[in-house]
């Protein structure tokens, strides 16, 4: 299992009422697409992750990252959506 912190910022923040959390998922699960899914499988607003918008920015570690990016454990991820 891999402990991963998630920040959401701008609308997604304001839509999932939420800024931050620590989520654990399986290292099965280890890219940035496989997270999104597991988001949008929450169901409700968390639906969003199944079609995340163009004007999107995320990030790993700080660093810019895609769906395709690698997960390792304790890394930060941001959502940033800014429209």
């Amino acid at each position: 299992m891999y402990t991963l912190t998630l920040l959401y910022f701008g609308e997604l923040m304001t839509q999932l009422h939420i800024g931050r959390e620590t989520l654990r998922i399986p290292a099965s699960r280890a890219s940035v697409g496989q997270l999104m899914t597991a988001l949008a499988s929450r169901s409700g607003d968390w639906q969003v992750f199944a079609n995340p918008q163009p004007h999107w920015h995320i990030t790993v570690n700080k660093q810019e990252a895609n769906a395709d990016t690698a997960l390792n454990n304790g890394d930060e991820i941001a959502f940033i959506a800014a429209g």
